[in-house]
């Protein structure tokens, strides 16, 4: 049961190529919402998406805040509908790279489709974004390229049902043990309100 963004060809393109350049890595964006209640989403949609981010970086965090709320009311602003569960973590790494990753799980009318996953690599002089849905890696120079759809984004939501209702029997699979501990650690800063230090995570 491996996480399906690491053995994504286009994922993995993204990541490569979002590491090419010399400009330093100033900040990553990474947003993954379902329309699909998942029990668990900080679990099944979070710990793919951040075990995929650590991977890209090749970073130490230090540090972990988080916001988790729960919106249970439209909202015509947001096209949020009712039951939404929203996350949001912001990573700070040893050299100073801040990761920033959103997670929601819950009827988003402004969603399209049954999951939306968009990852932004910030570099100096140049952005590299990755969104499936639109087939396409694009960088802030202008150029992008076209990708054949594999069927991520569907095949992340099923993933992600399993890995939530694995969780809740108290395990999670051990390629994770890094995005686990960042996860650990953004609950705790939302029990606490505080910013949670970490002794070093890298991922392999």
């Amino acid at each position: 049961m491996s996480n399906p963004l690491k053995d994504d060809p286009n994922a993995a393109l993204a990541a490569a190529l979002a590491g090419e350049g010399d400009g330093k890595l100033l900040a990553v964006y990474a947003s993954i919402r379902s329309t699909t209640r998942v029990a668990e989403p900080l679990i099944g949609l979070g710990l793919p998406l951040i075990d995929y981010v650590l991977a890209s970086i090749y970073e130490t965090p230090v540090s972990v805040t988080a916001t988790r709320g729960r919106h249970s009311a439209q909202s015509p602003l947001l096209g949020l509908g009712t039951d939404v569960e929203l996350w949001t973590l912001l990573v700070r790494c040893a050299s100073e790279l801040t990761v920033t990753v959103d997670v929601a799980a819950g009827p988003w009318s402004t969603v399209a489709g049954p999951l939306e996953l968009r990852v932004e690599w910030l570099r100096s002089g140049r952005v590299t974004t990755f969104h499936p849905r639109g087939a396409t890696i694009s960088s802030g120079d202008g150029s992008a390229v076209s990708l054949g759809l594999t069927g991520l984004e569907e095949r992340l939501l099923d993933y992600a049902v399993d890995l939530s209702e694995m969780s809740g029997d108290g395990d999670a699979p051990a390629e994770f043990a890094g995005a686990m501990r960042i996860v650990e650690a953004a609950r705790g800063a939302v029990s606490t309100g505080l910013s949670v230090d970490l002794d070093g995570v890298r991922a392999v």
